[in-house]
């Protein structure tokens, strides 16, 4: 019998986690220097004190460019399997010849047998599945193809990547790819480097605080209708605190957090981190540090906090 039939659900998730770690990697390139400089980062690649550093530091990246490029390539690869299992997993095995047995006693491993070659996998959602996949984004597909080839088989790769070029990248694959949206809850979920979950005590670490620290670079690098698309919510409504999200941050050392909740009616919000839905209240004293009247409680600990800022 035919075993290790790939599951569409799993392709899926480790298609994120490569997305994710990819992501990661590119944009910690961003946080460090900026951090080192004192730099904002939408400025880096323009000008600034710091522009030929920034020049000198994006060369000295370019393997490690490289291998994100490649990362993301997987990713995709591995995401246009999943929709195409989503019909049938046996879809994958158009290229191939499966070898039949005369006896029930010799198993046929599906991960062994050859599949549908990287270069056909658009067209083979185009053509096999209703998925509405954009012609721009099997362009930049084919494109990143070659790229992650002249890495896998040469080590190297023509032309200076900057980690904006990959961020654009991964912005449009997202959107193509996952179409829902759902983006800051799927960082959280599938946290490039979950293994250090392991070591998270939300008092001194936490996956939350992490993508938290992000997210203001995260802001910066997407334009605005790719933020909205990945997010569901524009830039500028996504201006609220959640009082679950707030909780389970670094207590220790994230004294801030992110505004990571919208608005989504005149007393209602939700939390595009966590996902969870909140109700608003309007206090009849304002906030001690901003004023603000609106209040927002999380009904299963019973913390409520300030909309607006944060403070609880």
């Amino acid at each position: 019998m035919l075993i290790n039939v790939p599951n569409a659900d799993d392709l899926d998730e480790m298609a994120l986690r490569l997305y994710f770690d990819a992501w990661e990697r590119n944009i910690t390139l961003q946080f460090e220097f900026a951090e080192f400089f004192e730099i904002h980062d939408a400025k880096l690649d323009g000008e600034h004190e710091y522009k030929g550093e920034w020049a000198e530091y994006v060369a000295l990246a370019q393997s490690e460019l490289g291998v994100i490029c490649a990362t993301i390539q997987q990713s995709a690869e591995l995401r246009l399997k999943s929709i195409i299992c989503c019909i049938s997993p046996f879809l994958l095995l158009l290229n191939g010849a499966v070898p039949f047995k005369s006896s029930h006693n010799n198993n046929i491993d599906f991960s062994e047998q050859r599949t549908l070659d990287a270069v056909d996998l658009p067209n083979a959602v185009l053509t096999l599945t209703d998925f509405d996949l954009p012609r721009s984004y099997v362009e930049q597909y084919g494109a990143m193809r070659r790229l992650r080839n002249q890495i896998t088989h040469l080590g190297s790769h023509k032309g200076g990547l900057t980690p904006y070029q990959l961020f654009k990248i991964l912005g449009q694959q997202y959107v193509s790819l996952w179409p829902d949206g759902r983006w800051l809850f799927r960082r959280v979920k599938f946290d490039g480097n979950s293994a250090r979950r392991f070591f998270h005590d939300e008092r001194y670490s936490s996956v939350e605080s992490n993508v938290m620290a992000e997210l203001p670079y995260t802001i910066d690098v997407l334009d605005n209708s790719t933020f909205k698309k990945m997010f569901g919510v524009a830039k500028g409504k996504l201006k609220g605190f959640c009082p679950s999200c707030m909780n389970a941050r670094a207590s220790k050392w994230d004294a801030q957090g992110h505004a990571t909740a919208h608005q989504t009616g005149s007393n209602t919000a939700k939390c595009a981190m966590c996902e969870r839905e909140f109700t608003l209240q309007t206090l009849k004293k304002g906030c001690s540090e901003c004023g603000s009247k609106t209040c927002i409680e999380d009904t299963d600990s019973y913390d409520a906090l300030c909309f607006s800022c944060g403070h609880s």
